[in-house]
């Protein structure tokens, strides 16, 4: 092929037509087809950041849950979750008082992928019942979306999702989250957050809150650290804004709930208890009597990590790493005993402020709990 030497040369080779596509490509280049155009968001300067008013979204459980977050309740198997969302639901859409947290009501829809429609209705009439509200009372505020047998990989539903729902409701709960896995392995984390991608997809171009129900893997998940408890990847626990782990008491029909919380300030661990059809808040129940973990107490006791604390000044990456050599626990384990050891005021910040020892006194000094948060010395300590 002939070298083209100037563009003069160039359009003496074409005809008028392509000479002034030709120019006009050069002017104007081709632009990107639509499904090839970057959908990020642009990158922006902190003074620009910072000067931008974003307004905070309105809590629709105050203290726990804001309109464009995702929360998941978790629980052991028949621990009554979709009562307490059904129930949370209709707390939501009559602007009611939920676990002893306020709620602003707002439009709710309910996803059902697991109960009969049949069976689902008789529930709701219970609660409502329960509740003392009348259909009128729900009507406008809470729709139901049974899809018991259509459920699929979130991947599959979610445009259809979008489409039914953008704009019109302020919180959805699918209920369970495991029936729309689809092929995914639930204990893989890359496929749990790429189906939480998809969640988050909802939240974003749909506006609403999600909260979804996970199960507990099985066994006794009372020694592990909340989030742990659940089945599968940590991801599930990870990805949520909000997470409440629902485990049994020592008393019958009773719940210990955790909150694990990235947009509120720490809520301490309560009780709910069966108030029958739904589980009602109970202040009057010890949350620290959870089922089943006395006996992780006598296997992993806090002594065994204060025997290490008794010796020297440690960071808490190397006692975490000792306490598990010598005991065989397991990371939630070794967490459980440290919190508990910090709330009883047993572990104190070293002399640099990064590494921590035993309170003095500990051992052969009963040491008293601290009884408020004022104690400068107590230990806060983080990774």
């Amino acid at each position: 092929m002939e070298k083209i030497k100037d563009i003069n040369d160039a359009l003496e080779n074409l005809d008028s037509d392509s000479a002034v596509q030709a120019i006009l490509q050069s002017i104007h280049p081709a632009e990107v087809p639509e499904g090839e155009r970057s959908t990020l968001p642009p990158i922006i300067d902190i003074t620009d950041f910072l000067d931008q008013r974003l307004p905070k979204p309105p809590e629709l459980i105050h203290g726990i849950l804001h309109k464009g977050s995702k929360m998941v309740l978790s629980g052991s198997s028949k621990s009554r979750k979709t009562w307490s969302l059904t129930h949370l639901a209709m707390c939501v859409a009559a602007g009611k008082e939920w676990w002893g947290f306020e709620t602003t009501r707002g439009k709710v829809l309910y996803v059902n992928f697991e109960i009969a429609a049949w069976s689902y209705q008789k529930r709701v009439e219970w609660i409502k019942e329960k509740m003392e509200l009348t259909t009128g009372d729900l009507k406008g505020w809470m729709k139901v979306w049974n899809l018991r047998g259509k459920a699929a990989d979130i991947a599959d539903l979610v445009e259809q999702i979008i489409e039914q729902t953008k704009d019109k409701f302020d919180l959805i709960i699918l209920d369970p989250i495991y029936k729309v896995l689809g092929d995914r392995d639930e204990n893989s984390n890359s496929d749990v957050a790429l189906m939480m991608n998809e969640i988050d997809r909802i939240v974003e171009e749909a506006g609403p809150a999600i909260i979804f129900g996970h199960h507990f893997s099985k066994g006794n998940q009372a020694h592990k650290d909340a989030m742990d408890r659940m089945s599968g990847a940590g991801a599930f626990a990870r990805d949520a804004d909000s997470l409440l782990v629902m485990t049994k008491h020592e008393l019958p029909d009773t719940y210990t709930v955790e909150a694990i919380l990235r947009n509120h300030k720490p809520v301490a661990p309560f009780c709910v208890t069966l108030d029958d059809p739904i589980l009602e808040r109970w202040d009057g129940a010890d949350p620290s009597k959870v089922k089943g973990r006395r006996g992780a107490e006598k296997k992993y006791p806090i002594a065994k990590l204060m025997q290490v604390l008794a010796k020297q000044e440690i960071l808490r990456a190397d006692l975490e790493r000792q306490f598990c050599k010598d005991t065989g626990a397991c990371e939630g384990s070794f967490d459980t005993r440290f919190k508990e050891a910090i709330a009883l005021g047993y572990i104190v910040k070293g002399a640099d402020g990064k590494k921590i020892k035993a309170a003095d006194g500990y051992p052969g000094i009963a040491i008293v709990p601290k009884e408020d948060g004022n104690n400068q010395n107590s230990a806060t300590v983080q990774e």
